[in-house]
């Protein structure tokens, strides 16, 4: 499970990457707002993996 979402995070930064890239270069607002739709679903991901890793360690208070 974990190794699937550190794939997932790491395949969304590059989607956000080229997203942004070509709105920059294309000046387009569209990929330039799904660019950062895709980083906000990065940052959810990496603090799902830090939900789960702290109820591995026992600290059940970081997912109160």
């Amino acid at each position: 499970m974990v190794g699937g979402m550190l794939a997932m995070i790491v395949i969304n930064v590059g989607i956000t990457w080229y997203e942004r890239h070509w709105g920059r270069k294309l000046q387009s607002a569209l990929l330039l707002a799904d660019a950062e739709h895709t980083k906000s679903d990065v940052l959810a991901s990496v603090l799902a993996l830090i939900s789960i890793q702290s109820a591995f360690l026992g600290w059940y208070w970081m997912d109160t």
